[in-house]
């Protein structure tokens, strides 16, 4: 048995069906690839536009000490540090952990939060130290506050009130990478 092998090459309408189809479809696969990174940098954007709408701010109050506080057996005030966190978005962030702290890094308390509604605050009364006043100038409260808290899209966030943000999940991703 003899096998005859014969090439059927096509004609031209069939070759330039076929080259019109991987065409279309190259340029299928390359939009839907730009328009992806595209999503994903809007949304990305859209998370830090919204983890900047929690602030948190770090101040002096006063509150009313424990009896016989003073000489004369009356309750004294007493300056205590408070860490105001606002949520000026308009989507709930969870797991909210507010920590203040001195200057030189002595822990004052710190509050967790299960949720913080959009357009909401919270606040929290850190213990005082001699340490929260400032040692170089006139009596200024010197304290600190941080606050870590996740997105509704569970990306968690750190902000502080010196303005710095960050992903907290960008972070432990450095240190591992060293």
């Amino acid at each position: 048995m003899l096998a005859s092998f014969h090439l059927q090459l096509g004609n031209l309408p069939d070759w330039v069906g076929a080259i019109g189809t991987i065409a279309v479809f190259t340029v299928t696969a390359f939009v839907v690839i730009r328009d992806q990174g595209a999503r994903r940098e809007e949304k990305s954007t859209a998370a830090y536009d919204a983890a900047r709408a929690v602030t948190v701010a770090v101040g002096p109050v006063g509150r009313q000490g424990p009896r016989g506080s003073n000489p004369y057996g009356a309750r004294e005030v007493v300056t205590v540090p408070l860490v105001t966190v606002t949520n000026g978005g308009s989507r709930t962030i969870y797991n909210v952990v507010a920590n203040l702290y001195t200057a030189s890094e002595l822990s004052l308390g710190s509050q967790t939060w299960a949720e913080l509604p959009p357009e909401s605050f919270v606040t929290h009364e850190g213990e005082p130290h001699d340490d929260m006043w400032s040692k170089t100038g006139p009596a200024m409260l010197d304290v600190l506050a941080t606050v870590t808290f996740a997105d509704a899209g569970k990306t968690e966030w750190y902000r502080d009130t010196r303005g710095n943000i960050r992903r907290v999940e960008q972070e432990a991703n450095r240190q591992v990478s060293r």
